[in-house]
Formats: C-alpha cells, sequence, structure tokens
C-alpha cells in the first residue's frame, strides 16, 4: 500500500482533512501520473497532481508562487539532492497562511541503519530523523528547519508498524516523520 493511503484513516480521524484538504487549492508533489497508473496515490481527487515529467520538484520553476493552500509532499523529500532548496520552493508556491506537509521515512523505523544505500530504495539520497544529525548520510529535519526557515513547524513521528523486531523485513505500516510547516 502506498504511504498517503497508509495515513488515511488516522488522518481521517485526526481531522487533518477537514483542516488542510477540503475546500483547500492543494499541490501534490510527486505523487506521480495518474494517467499512467504508476503507482500515483494521491492526497486527494481535486489536488494538482506533481509529476517529474511537469517540472523538477526542488525547484517547481512551472509554479507561480503564492499559489496553493496546502503542499503536500509525501516521501519525496529524501529522493532529492538539494532538501533546503526544496523546501524553500515548496515554501515559495505556498500562500501566506497556507501549510506545506511533508513526510519522509524515519530513519530508524524504515531502513533501521545507519549508512546508506537504503536497503529498500536505491534512489534515497539521504536519511532523515526528527532532532538527530549523523551526517553525512542522516540529517536532523529540525535542525533543517531551524538554520533556514523562519515560522512556526511541527515534527511528528509516525509510528505503527508491528515489526520493529524484523530488522530484515520491510516497516510493514506507517513509519514516518511528518512536517507541517505554517507559512505566515
Amino acid at each position: 500500500m502506498a504511504e498517503t493511503s497508509k495515513a488515511k484513516a488516522r488522518r481521517e480521524k485526526e481531522g487533518f482533512y477537514n483542516k488542510f484538504i477540503i475546500n483547500k487549492s492543494v499541490i501534490d508533489i510527486g505523487v506521480g501520473r495518474i494517467d499512467t497508473h504508476d503507482g500515483a496515490d494521491p492526497i486527494c481527487s481535486h489536488a494538482e497532481m506533481h509529476d517529474k515529467d511537469i517540472c523538477d520538484a526542488t525547484t517547481m520553476e512551472a509554479y507561480a508562487s503564492n499559489s496553493f493552500d496546502t503542499v503536500y509532499a509525501s516521501h519525496i523529500l529524501e529522493h532529492l539532492t538539494d532538501p533546503v532548496l526544496a523546501i524553500k520552493n515548496w515554501l515559495r508556491i505556498c500562500k501566506s497562511g497556507g501549510t506545506v506537509i511533508i513526510s519522509i521515512p524515519h530513519r530508524d523505523l524504515y531502513e533501521r541503519k545507519k549508512e546508506l544505500p537504503s536497503k529498500w530504495n536505491q534512489d534515497h539520497k539521504y536519511f532523515y530523523l526528527p532532532y538527530e544529525s549523523e551526517p553525512p548520510h542522516t540529517f536532523s529535519i529540525d535542525s533543517i528547519l531551524t538554520k533556514f526557515f523562519e515560522g512556526n513547524y511541527e515534527i511528528r513521528v509516525i509510528d505503527t508498524s508491528t515489526n520493529h523486531d524484523k530488522p530484515e523485513e520491510h516497516a510493514n505500516g506507517e513509519f514516518s516523520i511528518e512536517i507541517f510547516i505554517y507559512k505566515v
């Protein structure tokens, strides 16, 4: 099951859709192309579906500044070589008063190892933890946000996996760091 779908029931219970999706202009970065059925797992049916064929997810050059109420990026940041520039551009296309929502794999819940390459996805450029950095492979999302961005943000660890004791198996639930950046 794709990561956005895994989170749906939890997010419904938390009021996520009412707060961030319903009656909002939304872009889903890196969701893939619905028309090719390449595993796309959109956050909602009315979201602008961004795919690498449209433009680079780091620069988002095809989109005007202040275009969306909600910028949603699920399990894409770990694939990008310049996460700081990506987040800057995601904030650029977000309207004032809007929210950038990022979901990334938590290194210790997903990888269960400290050094690249990823055992589950060879395209991962970095690992992430909420508050600890262990360069050159692992970065703290809190340190990135504190150093490069102003404003309010929230970091949550989402762990619903039940196979923590089996590092040879892919995590079987949610294993994410969920970040909410509130643009002023």
